[in-house]
């Protein structure tokens, strides 16, 4: 090869054909099988196959096609005019023969894959390339083909990105085959240095064939334009020895801003990269901080919904182990009230049998069918004939035994009612006479009862009057209006059987029998009563304070007398009492007041006719405490008058199945539906279907309401509040308006108040369908009652922010409060006064309202004519 000649172009080797090639398909193939033997051919070889590119042309019509035959044909000559002792300018690099469309070659052999080997070389013809030879050639198009079913696959960013990548590496494919052969020539230049050194003729010889061939790229860079004949790396570096040349330098610094903006693309695409990386690293910590606060709510609610089933288990359990304590007390309470109410009525039994027994004898002593020494000694004293008994005589003023009332006497103290008439007031055994020195007559009596001490004494069969010495006969009743046949009889303000226990009823039972009859059968005692009254009601009701009344309370105490009136008929001379009264307090399992009144009215005509006994009917003859003290002007305190009965009907002790449903009503707020359904039709059942007796159905209605109220309402949940409201809206009118509801009323109109403070200041929730339940409830609590009504207050005894505070919660109610007036004419004075009687009925709730906000002495209700109609005043004082 160092020595041979290259002949022209138009004589080439036999091997290969002058036609050239059929297709552009075949001078790829010839071009790649050669590549792998390119040290194998010698430069005849290399001139023969540079003509067949050339006369190849005339058979491509596609400028791609033609594009890249060009590049082949480049490379060649390039590779041809870098051998030793080859004429440069005999192999000037021409472009490929122009299309001839009148060719019609219908078969061109293609030219023989074997290539001539040179004289001197006996290595194979044509083996397959190596892959890394091949490989460079085919890189740009794979790599562009991979970028292309990328990007159209890929998100439409990604995409952005990958598309001007395809299309860079298709447009460089065209010149990829031309490159492939140069850094071949690199390869060997890199080889020769690895190689041992060579003469300094054979290193110039070398370095003058890289400078042709760099040079014939950088001319065909410059005539194509074609971003593929750029060079890259060692490629680049080696062709920095040739920058003398203009052409080579253009082309290395063309390849140098081509290298820096891939560096700048693939440093753009690398930052992209990062930053999507970081982005999706932020999103999934994001997604997993929210992920997080999701369980973290989850399980946060979770929990609140565990704690409120707790608490509602709680609640329920405590509900439950109230109502079996309460149930369990109740139950004690009722067993010792039941045991004493047995001994009252045995007491009773025994008391009439042995009054009895003891009438027999001495009736037979005196008929003379028994002589007395035939009477057993036990009994001599019981049955002494009067002529020789003792006579009944008083304790001395002095005596222990004339304690009085005790007003302390229940464990609180209740004081007997205030007394504006003239006359003393006495003490006996266990009970205290007011007498009225006018009428000459016993107008208050006194008497605590101990039910537990009572003791079973015999008649002591004495029927004279007994006169107290501490005052003036003239003070006291006259004896002579109880004598003879007449129609007035004698009777007893506090009987003996009422004050047998203590001191009084100590000793031998006829001692104490007497005891307590002179007691009992003194003259301030005695009431000026008709016989079938006496015998009939006013025993009765006697017997039914002893037996019935409070069955709890173990101590009672009973205040009683006279209505006493200007215009009292006049019977066989004397007096005589239209009404008697009595007013019973005792105290229930709680503590709590128990008070109950009576009207007992004396039919008295004034004429001879004998009147009927009539029995005592607690139904019929109950009273308020307000028309008892209407009837006799007498003040029996506010506690008493907040405690007694608001009606005159019989008020029936519950049966036990009130209680049993008012502890339920925590389930309302339970957090199992269909337990809170069930509870809540079986409530309505009983208030609005009328499935209990009137005391339970207050039972049950005083635990839901007590439940509204506001230390309780806001702790429910919202279905807890709704389940309430819809429950007390069922409630019907005609269970609010009963008399002895007034205060439950009261006390549900001020929850219902209140709970609409709260929605209104937002810091509690009334949805719609609640606010409906509680503008039904509304209506039935008459909350229309105070529409036209002006309120004027009246205070002492308080500050004024304490009265400006029971003015601005009567206006929640719905009242019309002006303004709050402080004087001294309200010392002492807790009432309501009305002047029209249609405003009494409002004037009743005002009082109940004012009770419930915690002024319990406001229980007066009076009418003064001077006050207009729609005017209401209130005065209170603390």
């Amino acid at each position: 090869m160092s020595g041979a000649s290259v002949a022209p172009p138009a004589a080439l080797p036999t091997a290969v054909s002058t036609a050239g090639f059929a297709s552009y398909e075949e001078l790829s193939r010839a071009h790649r099988a050669r590549l792998g033997q390119l040290r194998n051919m010698n430069e005849a070889a290399v001139g023969a196959f540079v003509s067949a590119v050339r006369v190849t042309g005339v058979r491509l019509a596609e400028p791609e096609e033609r594009e890249r035959a060009q590049g082949i044909l480049d490379f060649w000559v390039a590779e041809l005019i870098g051998r030793d002792g080859v004429d440069v300018r005999a192999w000037i690099s021409d472009p490929l023969d122009p299309f001839d469309s009148s060719d019609e070659t219908a078969a061109i052999k293609s030219p023989p894959a074997e290539v001539a080997p040179s004289a001197s070389t006996s290595a194979p013809a044509d083996p397959v390339p190596h892959r890394s030879e091949w490989r460079s050639a085919q890189f740009p198009r794979d790599v562009a083909l991979a970028a292309s079913r990328l990007a159209s696959g890929a998100p439409g960013w990604l995409g952005a990105i990958l598309d001007p990548i395809g299309g860079l590496l298709a447009k460089i494919s065209p010149v990829a085959e031309a490159l492939d052969g140069l850094s071949q020539g690199a390869k060997e230049n890199r080889s020769a240095k690895a190689a041992p050194p060579q003469d300094d003729t054979a290193k110039q010889a070398s370095d003058a064939r890289a400078g042709v061939r760099l040079a014939a790229v950088a001319r065909q860079w410059r005539g194509t334009g074609a971003e593929g004949y750029l060079l890259n790396g060692q490629a680049l570096a080696d062709a920095e020895r040739f920058v003398d040349d203009p052409d080579i330098r253009a082309l290395v610094n063309a390849s140098r801003r081509a290298a820096k903006r891939r560096n700048h693309l693939w440093r753009w695409i690398i930052g992209v990269a990062v930053a999507i990386l970081v982005g999706t690293v932020i999103v999934l910590i994001i997604q997993n901080r929210t992920k997080d606060a999701a369980l973290a709510e989850r399980d946060s609610a979770l929990k609140e919904s565990a704690i409120q089933k707790n608490l509602a288990d709680r609640r329920r359990s405590l509900a439950e182990s109230n109502a079996a304590a309460e149930a369990a007390a109740r139950q004690a309470a009722e067993g010792a009230a039941a045991s004493a109410l047995d001994r009252l009525r045995q007491l009773e039994v025994r008391q009439a049998q042995l009054d009895a027994a003891v009438a027999l004898i001495r009736r037979e002593v005196a008929a003379g069918r028994l002589t007395a020494a035939a009477v057993p000694p036990s009994l001599a004293p019981l049955v002494e004939i009067e002529a020789t008994a003792p006579a009944l005589a008083l304790p001395a003023p002095e005596s222990v035994l004339l304690s009085g009332y005790r007003p302390d006497f229940l464990g609180i103290v209740v004081p007997p009612p205030s007394n504006t008439g003239p006359g003393p007031t006495l003490a006996y055994a266990n009970f205290t006479v007011v007498l009225d020195s006018v009428r000459r007559i016993g107008r208050i009596a006194a008497v605590n009862i101990d039910r537990q001490g009572l003791r079973v004494l015999p008649d002591a069969g004495m029927k004279a009057l007994v006169t107290d010495p501490r005052v003036p006969a003239t003070q006291q009743p006259n004896p002579v209006w109880f004598g003879g046949d007449g129609r007035v009889a004698r009777g007893r303000l506090v009987s003996g059987s009422e004050i047998a226990w203590g001191a009084a009823a100590e000793g031998a039972a006829d001692v104490a029998a007497r005891r307590v009859a002179g007691m009992v059968d003194a003259l301030p005692n005695a009431a000026v009563q008709l016989a079938p009254f006496r015998d009939g009601a006013w025993s009765g009701l006697t017997r039914w304070v002893m037996t019935r009344f409070a069955p709890d309370s173990a101590r009672v105490t009973a205040f009683g007398g006279p209505v006493l009136g200007d215009d009292d008929p006049v019977v066989d001379g004397v007096a005589v009492p239209r009404a008697y009264w009595k007013v019973v307090v005792g105290k229930d399992l709680g503590g709590t007041l128990v008070v109950d009144a009576f009207l007992l009215p004396q039919a008295v005509d004034g004429s001879g006719t004998p009147l009927q006994r009539a029995e005592f009917d607690p139904e019929k003859l109950r009273a308020t405490i307000d028309e008892v003290e209407a009837a006799t002007g007498l003040d029996f305190g506010d506690e008493v008058r907040a405690a007694g009965p608001k009606d005159r009907r019989r008020v029936s002790s519950p049966t036990g199945e009130g209680d049993r449903l008012a502890a339920k009503v925590g389930q309302l707020d339970t957090v199992a539906p269909i337990q809170r359904t069930a509870v809540a039709q079986e409530l309505i059942s009983a208030l609005r279907d009328g499935a209990l007796t009137a005391p339970d159905q207050r039972v049950v209605a005083a635990a839901l309401v007590r439940m509204a109220g506001d230390d309780v309402m806001p702790g429910l949940t919202r279905t807890g509040r709704y389940n309430l409201s819809f429950v007390l809206s069922e409630i019907p009118a005609a269970l609010w308006d009963r008399r002895d509801w007034l205060d439950l009323k009261a006390q549900a109109r001020r929850a219902v108040a209140a709970l609409e403070a709260r929605a209104q200041v937002g810091t509690l929730t009334v949805g719609p369908a609640t606010q409906k339940f509680l503008d039904t409830l509304k209506t039935r609590l008459d909350w229309q009652a105070a529409q036209g009504i002006t309120v004027y207050l009246q205070f002492a005894g308080m500050t004024r922010d304490a009265a400006v505070a029971v003015g601005q919660d009567l206006r929640s109610l719905g009242w019309a409060v002006p303004g709050e007036e402080q004087t001294a004419a309200a010392v002492r004075r807790n009432e309501v006064r009305y002047g029209d009687p249609e405003d009494a009925d409002a004037a009743r709730l005002l009082a109940a309202d004012l009770r419930a906000q915690g002024l319990a002495r406001v229980t007066a209700v009076k009418r003064n004519p001077d006050i207009k109609a729609h005017i209401l005043e209130v005065w209170i004082s603390q």
